[in-house]
C-alpha cells in the first residue's frame, strides 16, 4: 500500500479547543431547563468529557494509533465490537481530491467507516438518555401518577424539537409517540448512508459544511449545489460545526420528519418484539430520502450487504475517556 502523509488536509481536520464551543440556539431555550436535553444537534459538545489530545503525522501512524487501541481490521474481524471514542471534527478536501485515491478501495472504505462509526454511536448515546427519560414518564402516567413539573416542560420541550404536536396534553399515548419518535439509528444504516451522500467523504458539501448526509436546507448559509434545479426553489445542503453535528442532525431528522414515519414505525415494532432495531429493516423507511425512492432503498440495503455492516449494529463505545487526534506540526 502506498503510504501517505495523514495531515490536516486529508481524513481528520480536529481542533480540541473546538469541544469546547458554544453554539446559537435560535430554538426554545433548551439549555436551561431543569433536565437537559441531550439530542440537540448542537448541543453535544455540552457532554463532551475532557480527553487524550492524540497528535498524528501520517496516514500509516493513525493506523498504528487504531491498532494499538485494538480499532483495527483484524479486531473487528476477531468479534471485538467495543469502539474507541476518537471523535473527528472535520474532513477536508484533500482526502477527495489525494488521500483516497492514493489507497485501495477497501483501505477507504474501512478509514471512512472507522472514523464515522465513534460518531454514531454517540449520537445515539446521546438519544438514549433523553430516551431512557421519556420512558420513565411513559411508566409514571401507566402507573397513574402524576409527573413533576420540571417532566412536564421537559416532554413538552422535547415534543417541540422531535416536531411532535401535543394536541390533548401529555397524555399516555402522546408520550407513547414521543418514544417512537426519541430512539437511535442503527449504525449500519447511517454509515451507509453517510458513504452514500457523501461518496466516502469526498464531497465538496463534505469538507466546505461537513455535510456527510445531504440534507436540504433553504437558510442562508445553505451551501449551494452546482447544477441547482430552479423549480425546487432556492435550496442548498445543509451546513454544520462538524461532522458531530451533522450526524446528530441526520438523526433528528429521521426521526421528526413525516416522510419517515414509516421508519419509525418499523423501528417501533421491533421495541415491541423486544429486538434491536436494524439497519437492514429500517432501510426500508427511506423511500422519501431520495427522489430515486425503491432504487434508493436498495442501494442503501446493497451497500449495508456488501459491506458487511450489520455487525455495527451491535458495535457500542468504550467507557474509556474520549481522543481527540490532532494534526502533528
Amino acid at each position: 500500500m502506498t503510504k501517505n502523509v495523514f495531515s490536516i488536509s486529508t481524513i481528520i481536520v480536529i481542533c480540541a479547543s473546538a469541544f469546547f464551543l458554544s453554539f446559537k440556539n435560535n430554538t426554545p431555550n433548551y439549555e436551561e431547563v431543569e433536565i437537559p436535553i441531550y439530542s440537540l444537534p448542537h448541543n453535544y459538545l455540552r457532554w463532551a468529557e475532557a480527553g487524550e489530545r492524540k497528535e498524528i503525522a501520517s496516514y500509516d501512524e493513525l493506523l498504528s494509533y487504531w491498532k494499538s487501541v485494538n480499532y483495527d481490521h483484524e479486531a473487528w474481524e476477531a468479534g471485538i465490537r467495543e469502539v474507541p471514542r476518537t471523535y473527528i471534527i472535520s474532513i477536508s478536501d484533500q482526502w477527495g481530491a489525494k488521500t483516497s485515491k492514493q489507497i485501495s478501495t477497501n483501505s477507504k472504505k474501512r478509514v471512512f467507516f472507522r472514523a464515522i462509526a465513534p460518531l454514531v454511536l454517540y449520537a445515539n448515546e446521546l438519544i438514549l438518555k433523553d430516551r431512557e427519560r421519556v420512558l420513565r414518564v411513559q411508566l409514571q402516567l401507566k402507573l397513574g401518577n402524576e409527573i413533576q413539573s420540571k417532566q412536564e416542560v421537559f416532554i413538552r420541550d422535547l415534543a417541540h424539537l422531535y416536531k411532535l404536536e401535543l394536541k390533548q396534553g401529555i397524555t399516555l399515548n402522546a408520550v407513547k409517540q414521543l418514544a417512537d419518535r426519541v430512539d437511535i439509528i442503527p449504525v449500519s444504516l447511517a454509515l451507509a448512508q453517510s458513504a452514500v451522500e457523501s461518496g466516502w467523504g469526498t464531497s465538496r458539501f463534505t469538507h466546505v459544511g461537513n455535510s456527510i448526509f445531504g440534507q436540504w436546507s433553504w437558510s442562508d448559509d445553505a451551501i449551494t449545489p452546482q447544477e441547482q434545479r430552479a423549480h425546487l426553489g432556492n435550496y442548498g445542503i445543509a451546513k454544520f460545526a462538524s461532522l458531530q453535528e451533522s450526524v446528530c442532525a441526520y438523526m433528528l431528522n429521521i426521526n421528526s420528519h413525516y416522510a419517515y414515519q414509516d421508519l419509525r414505525k418499523i423501528r417501533s415494532k421491533s421495541r415491541s418484539n423486544n429486538e434491536k432495531p436494524r439497519g437492514m429493516d429500517l432501510a426500508a423507511g427511506l423511500l422519501r430520502y431520495s427522489e430515486r425512492g425503491e432504487s434508493y432503498v436498495k442501494e442503501i440495503r446493497s451497500m449495508i450487504s456488501y459491506n458487511h455492516l450489520e455487525a455495527t449494529d451491535t458495535a457500542f463505545l468504550t467507557d474509556k475517556a474520549p481522543v481527540f487526534l490532532v494534526r502533528k506540526n
